[in-house]
């Protein structure tokens, strides 16, 4: 999702006033009872009204309906598009899994030496 949000922000190059019409739902893969919201939204190129659904999400309705944000789309396919609040999230996750690998591998280091030197408990 992070290499494609990248791709998005180099060729998604010309931005226009978009309108937030609606949320459709998916349900939280870890929690099973708890919803994630999209936005739906649209926005116009060229007198051409286009309807996009975002793949990103959160537990709450951050962007509400009628709420006007700024789309960013490529000027030769209008299609491509995304809104701040998509490439924000998949940062977040992606800074998320960096730190997390980090940790894993220092605290390898150390599993490693302790066993090395016999300091494990059993």
């Amino acid at each position: 999702m992070f290499l494609q949000n990248n791709k998005l922000t180099k060729v998604c190059t010309a931005q226009t006033e978009g309108t937030v019409t609606g949320h459709y739902t998916t349900t939280n893969l870890s929690q099973k009872s708890k919803k994630i919201y999209h936005p739906i939204y649209t926005y116009s190129v060229s007198n051409v009204v286009y309807t996009h659904r975002s793949p990103a999400g959160s537990s709450k309705q951050k962007l509400k309906e009628g709420n006007k944000i700024t789309v960013y789309f490529e000027p030769s396919n209008p299609t491509t598009c995304y809104i701040k609040e998509e490439i924000a999230s998949a940062r977040f996750i992606g800074t998320g899994i960096a730190i997390l690998g980090v940790i894993t591998v220092i605290f390898s280091f150390f599993w490693q030496n302790a066993a090395k030197e016999g300091k494990l408990i059993a």
